[in-house]
């Protein structure tokens, strides 16, 4: 009888006790880990915990301890195992409703668990199921929140690098939580010599291919979102990055057909553009934050942007792709893997590497550009010296033959003696000094400085955006955004009894929105909670 698809033979089993917390089910099993469904017998309530477990390195012992499978393996399985419990930690820092909630990490059976606030709803890719697309309203609903909590991780020196409409979860009221980070994972890849480095194709960008952290930034999630947005409107994930840098070096167009083309008036073209600036193939043709990616979202000048940068260097400009090898026996993980030490590629059902035709032709059209280019220049600059020229003997005819000064009315003194002009003092630019406080709030949001301190906070920048700006609708916006959060922040602390933070928390936003009948009743809230629990 054939093994059933939902058996994890990994995996411990229903019933099993780990500290205070009883495994249910498995949710989810990757090569790194293992997800389960538990309960926290503590707080009564359900989590979601994921195990360290790369199955290329380890195995599980009867007492049902993880261990390397072999003793070439113990130092990458130590290394990597730090790196998970290091991740966990640095998740735990985030208290954004967009971000996976991490509420402790601990080590046990010689590996480490992570515990998750469980979430009902489904994923992304189970909405986007078949070739289903949403509408741009519910495609910016997601988005927008996915960039606040990401803004934040990346001011931690942290990305996901694992983006994609699987690790997309939907909560039942339909707002986002970005799952699934891929760090550790990615890390352990670039560090073995037998490890594979997974990605997900069609939404991972060219540069996750490579061994080299460090092309990796903002810009390699910012790919990875904007090509999970081009799924939502698509119908259709964009070609694999692998694809579209073999197609350009063989001299064909690149095969992602435009997200502009794509969704016709079905969305806004700001929209369009900005998915299409995100999936530019060279990152450093992309938004390098997600400030800047946000601003042309909402501004509508994702063109304008796109093409400054892709001015540097021609769409063709791409890295050279790897070595293609088909991979042998049966096996049938639909991961692209990287293998570190050979720089090859490994692919089920790869395709012919690009023809030498095609590559000498891409060599001599780029010889052929760099000569215009140059060419180009040197008629310009010529230009350029002769017009200066020009300026210069009209310049110096002025000054030999000065034009004669008009005649002085009576009672007027002549223009040689009239006294000196005072400077005129710049206006001030209303919109400019906006635009300079919403810089200065987000800058202070992703540094996790909403509420204090004083004088130093995005919620008091805001308040000073709406000062000079009264019926300012983003300011408004942004204003009930951190309220709505940081009522959200002291809901989950009175969940965790830490009743401390929850009225900290309500005591400052009542410096901040005095006079609140909200406050109050939430104060009242937290109170009873508090007594209740003693």
């Amino acid at each position: 009888m054939p093994a059933s698809r939902n058996v994890h033979r990994n995996a411990l089993e229903p019933g099993h006790q780990i500290h205070w917390y009883t495994l249910d089910r498995v949710l989810g099993q990757g090569g790194f880990g293992i997800t389960y469904l538990a309960r926290d017998n503590n707080l009564a309530q359900r989590v979601a915990i994921k195990e360290y477990l790369p199955l290329e390195l380890a195995v599980r012992e009867a007492d049902h301890s993880v261990h390397p499978n072999t003793a070439d393996h113990d130092e990458l399985y130590g290394w990597g195992l730090d790196r998970f419990v290091t991740e966990g930690k640095t998740l735990a820092r985030f208290d954004h409703p967009s971000i996976v909630r991490v509420l402790t990490v601990f080590e046990a059976n010689n590996t480490a668990y992570l515990v998750m606030r469980y979430e009902e709803g489904n994923t992304l890719a189970e909405a986007l199921k078949g070739r289903e697309t949403l509408d741009e309203d519910r495609l910016r609903g997601i988005l927008l929140p996915l960039l606040e909590g990401l803004e934040l991780v990346h001011a931690e020196g942290f990305i996901h690098r694992d983006i994609k409409p699987a690790n997309i979860f939907l909560r039942e009221n339909g707002s986002p939580v970005l799952i699934d980070f891929g760090s550790a994972r990615q890390a352990l890849g670039h560090e073995t010599r037998t490890l594979t480095t997974l990605v997900s194709p069609g939404y991972a960008p060219f540069e996750q291919y490579s061994n080299r952290a460090d092309e990796q930034g903002p810009w390699t999630d910012i790919y990875s979102l904007a090509a999970t947005m081009y799924r939502g409107v698509a119908g259709i994930s964009p070609p694999d990055a692998l694809d579209r840098s073999h197609r350009m070096h063989a001299d064909e167009p690149d095969p992602l057909v435009a997200a502009a083309e794509v969704g016709g008036d079905r969305y806004s073209p700001a929209f369009l553009d900005s998915i299409d600036w995100g999936l530019a193939f060279r990152r450093q043709d992309r938004p390098q934050s997600i400030a800047l990616w946000r601003d042309a979202l909402e501004s509508g000048k994702a063109m304008q942007a796109h093409e400054a940068a892709t001015e540097r260097a021609p769409a063709w400009a791409a890295p050279e792709p790897p070595t293609v090898v088909q991979r042998s026996g049966t096996d049938t993980a639909p991961e692209t893997a990287l293998d570190s030490d050979q720089k090859t590629l490994v692919l089920d059902d790869a395709g012919p590497a690009p023809p030498a035709k095609g590559r000498r032709r891409f060599i001599l059209f780029a010889v052929l550009v760099v000569g215009l280019g140059a060419v180009g220049a040197l008629l310009l600059r010529r230009r350029s010296r002769k017009a200066a020229g020009a300026r210069q003997d009209t310049a110096d005819i002025s000054e030999t033959n000065p034009s004669p000064a008009p005649a002085a009315e009576s009672g007027t003194p002549a223009a040689n003696d009239a006294a000196p002009s005072r400077p005129t003092t710049p206006k001030p630019d209303p919109a400019a000094d906006l635009h300079a406080l919403f810089e200065t709030a987000r800058k202070q949001e992703a540094a996790g400085r909403t509420l204090w301190p004083a004088g130093d906070n995005a919620f008091e920048t805001y308040k000073a955006a709406l000062a000079r700006d009264p019926d300012n609708a983003e300011a408004k916006e942004r204003l009930r955004n951190l309220v709505e959060k940081e009522l959200g922040s002291t809901v989950e602390a009175v969940k965790r009894k830490d009743f401390d933070s929850a009225e900290r928390t309500l005591d400052r936003l009542s410096e901040l929105v005095p006079n609140s009948e909200r406050l109050e009743k939430f104060r009242e809230k937290v109170l009873k909670a508090k007594r209740k629990s003693r």
